[in-house]
């Protein structure tokens, strides 16, 4: 899988065709949910103006977290959102970004304690991780930035799990914590200002 990811994100990314995230769910099968939260969570880790788009994707990230950390295999979203399409902008701007960090990511993995990784306890365990920085990046002040570290730091796990390396998820364990230590932090002390 973790050869045929970059490749088929590169088809994606190329098709004439509008493609909805229903595609998307079913071209990576047992990978969706990495993929999903990959995807969702672009927007906030790449810190560009959205304008309030990038809370309706945290809020889906949270209902996938929510569903993965159940145990579920495959994703559950409603017909209309995954009838919805990709937009072309998404396609040509973003998936490309995606799959520079994800091939900057694959030069320094390999799989690791795929036994463990594999394992329905490490996937909810993984998926309260996701669930607490998808939360966190939601609920970050506005026009700050905040939500990049815990947003990167979900990117980064789900690499990992495409990749099926415990290192690079602990990587992004520790990069979305300190995000989350990040805005607790600023928030207390703005708190306190006032």
């Amino acid at each position: 899988m973790s050869g045929s990811f970059s490749s088929k994100l590169s088809l994606l990314a190329k098709s004439k065709q509008r493609q909805s995230i229903g595609f998307l769910i079913n071209m990576f099968e047992d990978k969706s949910f990495a993929t999903l939260f990959i995807v969702l969570m672009a927007f906030s880790a790449f810190p560009v103006p959205t304008g309030g788009l990038t809370n309706i994707f945290e809020l889906i990230t949270i209902i996938l977290s929510v569903q993965m950390i159940a145990g579920r295999h495959s994703i559950w979203l409603p017909k209309r959102l995954t009838r919805r399409e990709l937009t072309p902008q998404f396609l040509n701007k973003t998936i490309p970004v995606i799959i520079r960090w994800y091939k900057k990511i694959e030069r320094y993995s390999r799989p690791r304690f795929v036994n463990l990784i594999n394992t329905g306890w490490f996937q909810r365990l993984n998926g309260l991780a996701i669930l607490v920085f998808a939360i966190g990046a939601l609920i970050s002040p506005p026009f700050t930035n905040l939500e990049t570290l815990p947003a990167l730091g979900i990117i980064i796990m789900s690499i990992a799990l495409i990749l099926d390396d415990l290192i690079i998820t602990i990587v992004g364990f520790l990069v979305g914590s300190a995000g989350i230590a990040l805005i607790f932090m600023l928030g207390s002390l703005a708190f306190s200002l006032f």
